[in-house]
């Protein structure tokens, strides 16, 4: 399989099919600034990136926690695809820090993926169960 973005490259990294890649160093988000044809693609983007990049060791779950304030100071919660990906890492830093507004992401995005049915669809369910494994692990 041959990834097409980053986010593709640190799941198959997840699965040991790729190596771990080193940290990109951006400022704004784990894939850079918004770019591309839609804002909404760049952030189902970053927000898979922020997902796989708390699984793969300490570096990449401290850019994991970075990229995750950048998001939260700069960019709404994905409501264009309605997935949940990062809601762990936004739960997670709820809990480590008290912060409000790191819980009120996490909420958004456990809410966009039940808005059209009361309930997620089966891929969103995945993202949650992985979610919740992550989080049970520590």
């Amino acid at each position: 399989m041959d990834p097409h973005s980053l986010d593709e490259t640190l799941f198959l990294a997840c699965l040991g099919r790729l190596e771990t890649p080193r940290i990109p160093g951006h400022s704004a988000g784990i894939t850079g600034d918004p770019a591309g044809p839609a804002i909404e693609v760049w952030t189902e983007t970053e927000l898979a990136a922020v997902h796989a990049a708390w699984s793969l060791g300490p570096e990449w779950r401290a850019e994991a926690r970075r990229a995750a304030a950048w998001l939260v100071d700069n960019i709404q919660p994905d409501n264009a695809t309605n997935r949940p990906w990062g809601v762990h890492v936004f739960a997670m830093l709820a809990h480590e820090t008290g912060g409000a507004q790191y819980e009120l992401y996490a909420q958004t995005l456990l809410h966009n993926c039940q808005v059209m049915t009361g309930r997620p669809d089966d891929f969103s369910a995945m993202i949650l169960l992985h979610a919740a494994r992550v989080l049970q692990a520590g």
